[in-house]
């Protein structure tokens, strides 16, 4: 009997799309699978090697990272998103604000949302040419006691007259 150790030829798979034939001792299973171990190692590192980096930890840092940013990028969305929410909400009190101020019965604010723009002077004029009889009484005091009869109507009196006088001129 010869000395001589038999040998098994092994096929071990690499992740760089072939195979290479490594001759190992036949006896010790835990060499066998040192071996492969080692060399699915060096083909881990060769691709690492490939495409840049030295490690597998950097990979995954980068994973995380690029998780993180997706994170960040659509937190940063909503955020933006609420901002022109909030934005347009603001140009809206403002401008229901800037009415109330000229005589707006502020109980019938919620009439006249949807025809709010945000710029607070093109409403009032806008608003107050459309609906003039929602304004609340403007009462005008003369310097003396008596004055017209007129400045203690409510805009939406006057209003009517106003037709009237109108539809009276047509006939």
């Amino acid at each position: 009997m010869s000395k001589e150790k038999e040998t098994q030829t092994v096929k071990v798979p690499v992740e760089v799309k072939e195979e290479q034939t490594i001759k190992v001792p036949a006896e010790d299973p835990k060499d066998i699978e040192k071996l492969i171990q080692s060399e699915r190692s060096k083909a881990k590192f060769e691709i690492l090697k490939e495409i840049g980096y030295e490690n597998v930890r950097e990979i995954k840092e980068l994973t995380e990272k690029g998780a993180l940013y997706k994170e960040l990028e659509t937190k940063y969305q909503e955020l933006e998103k609420e901002k022109e929410s909030f934005e347009n909400e603001r140009k809206t009190y403002d401008s229901s604000l800037n009415l109330v101020s000229v005589g707006f019965n502020p109980e019938r604010l919620h009439l006249i949302k949807n025809e709010l723009t945000g710029n607070a002077e093109e409403d009032v004029t806008n608003i107050k040419e459309k609906y003039p009889e929602m304004f609340q009484k403007v009462v005008k005091k003369g310097p003396f006691p008596g004055d017209d009869e007129d400045t203690k109507k409510t805009e939406a009196e006057l209003y009517i007259e106003r037709r009237k006088k109108q539809a009276e001129r047509k006939i």
